[in-house]
């Protein structure tokens, strides 16, 4: 349910930085005419401190069939970001994967 989702996530702001929602892009084409976003991904990127809650609420209230942070190297590609920073303290990403 793309809407509960959604408002669980404003509803929810302090727990997130940015989310992304992600989709097969040949469905999304097909399906923008329509007004519909099919996506099956979300990767959430949270606040330091807040990982445990947002896993929390997503386990709680989002029905999806995988959850996993995205961690280290991945986390890396994710942001396509080679600075020192980022290297040695990759941001903690939760992906919400549905089937």
């Amino acid at each position: 349910d793309g809407r509960k989702i959604k408002e669980l996530l404003l509803e929810n702001r302090h727990l997130w930085r940015a989310v992304i929602i992600h989709g097969n892009e040949f469905l999304l084409l097909r399906e923008l005419e329509n007004d519909i976003w099919m996506a099956d991904t979300i990767y959430i990127l949270a606040r330091d401190g807040s990982e445990s809650q947002l896993e929390e609420l997503v386990n709680e209230n989002f029905e999806a069939d995988e959850v996993h942070w995205v961690r280290d190297e991945m986390a890396l590609v994710l942001f396509r970001n080679t600075e020192n920073y980022l290297e040695q303290n990759p941001p903690p990403v939760l992906s919400v994967w549905w089937d």
